[in-house]
């Protein structure tokens, strides 16, 4: 095992015992939709779902704080659904405790890239109900 294959599997150990599914660029999946598990949102660094991959099941309130490639660097995501309940995600730009800049809406289903405004702004995310995805008034920065 050379050097670069040491650090890649000990990010891989680090970041799984936090809790989250990442995947290197190298192990880009055919067929994306089936690649993301039920009741995720991935969320990956460049357009067309390339490069690493974040999956995530429930609220993450700063990437930052859950995987630091992650904040302020999403392009592209797949939303495959939370629960019955819950089957849309806000992705929202952080500005200030308890406010957001620029946000995306993503039902279930979508599987997009991001607009050039809101390329690599996403700092969180959280679920909501798809009828209340679809009210959010604001700008929506999905392609």
């Amino acid at each position: 095992m050379n050097v670069k294959q040491k650090i890649k599997g000990s990010i891989a150990v680090a970041l799984g015992a936090a809790g989250v599914a990442v995947l290197p660029p190298t192990m880009a999946e055919a067929a994306y939709p089936d690649a993301c598990s039920s009741g995720y949102i991935c969320l990956h660094r460049y357009a067309d779902h390339e490069g690493y991959k974040a999956s995530y099941e429930g609220d993450v309130y700063a990437y930052a704080d859950a995987v630091s490639w992650l904040d302020n660097s999403v392009s592209s995501w797949y939303n495959n659904g939370y629960s019955a309940t819950y089957d849309g995600v806000v992705m929202q730009q952080f500005v200030t405790y308890n406010s957001g800049g620029m946000h995306v809406c993503a039902v279930r289903g979508d599987y997009e890239n991001a607009s050039t405004e809101f390329d690599n702004r996403a700092s969180r995310h959280y679920w909501v109900t798809e009828t209340r995805c679809e009210s959010l008034d604001g700008w929506d920065g999905a392609n």
